[in-house]
C-alpha cells in the first residue's frame, strides 16, 4: 500500500497515515506486535530501496534473517546512492560465506566493506542504544531462530552464562558446544539451572 504524497493536503487530516496503516495490517497478518511489525517493514523498505542485491540473496535463502538484519543496520548511515549500490553488490557477493560466522565476526566483515566505500558511514560504538530488540521466529521444523541486539554488557554477561552452563555436562556428552549453549538458553528459560540435561 502506498502512502500519500508529501504534498497531499488531505494527509494532514488523517488519523493514521499510510505507513502506520501498513504496520497495523502487517502486525495483524503475522500475529505480532506493531513494534515488531514496524521493524519488519523497515527491513523490507531498506532491502527494496537500498539493498536490492542483498534482498536477492536473502530471498534465495543464501543468507538468514540474522545476517540480513545486521547488513541493514550496519549500512544505514551510508547515504550516497552510488556508494550504497557498490556496497550492496559487494556484500551480496560475500555474505553467503559469512553464514557460519558469529555475530561479532559478521559485523566486522560488514563494517570492513562500509569502511572501504564510505568511512563516514561506519557506526560509532555507543550510538543508537535504543535499537535493542529480540526477534524469535520458526526456522527448521521443531526449531526457532533467535536474533537479538542487547546492551554490550548484557550480551557479554549472557555469553559467559551460556558458556558456564554448557561446561556443566560430562565429557561424554555427545552434543557440540554450540548445541549445549542452545540447550542452556532453553534450560535457563525453564529455570533448570545449574546443570544442563541431555536431550
Amino acid at each position: 500500500m502506498r502512502g500519500a504524497p508529501a504534498d497531499d493536503a488531505e494527509r494532514f487530516n488523517w488519523a493514521v497515515d499510510g505507513h502506520e496503516n501498513v504496520v497495523a495490517e502487517l502486525a495483524a497478518a503475522l500475529g505480532i506486535s506493531r513494534g515488531r511489525a514496524g521493524g519488519r517493514l523497515r527491513y523490507a523498505i531498506a532491502l527494496r530501496e537500498r539493498l536490492p542485491r542483498v534482498a536477492e540473496v536473502f530471498a534465495r535463502g543464501a543468507i538468514d534473517f540474522r545476517l540480513m538484519a545486521a547488513v541493514v543496520y550496519r549500512t544505514e548511515l551510508v547515504e550516497d546512492r552510488g556508494l550504497i549500490a557498490k556496497l550492496d553488490a559487494a556484500v551480496a557477493r560475500h555474505a553467503p560465506r559469512w553464514m557460519r560466522l558469529s555475530t561479532p565476526k559478521v559485523i566486522e566483515r560488514i563494517d570492513m566493506w562500509v569502511a572501504r566505500f564510505d568511512p563516514a558511514g561506519l557506526r560509532v560504538p555507543g550510538r543508537r542504544s535504543e535499537d535493542r530488540y529480540v526477534e524469535i521466529g520458526p526456522t527448521d521444523p521443531g526449531l526457532a531462530g533467535v536474533w537479538a541486539q542487547l546492551h554490550a554488557t548484557d550480551g557479554a554477561a549472557l555469553e559467559r552464562k551460556l558458556d558456564a552452563l554448557a561446561a556443566t555436562v560430562c565429557r561424554q556428552d555427545p552434543r557440540t558446544k554450540a548445541q549445549r549453549r542452545a540447550d542452556a538458553l532453553g534450560a535457563g528459560r525453564r529455570g533448570r539451572c545449574p546443570g544442563l540435561p541431555v536431550r
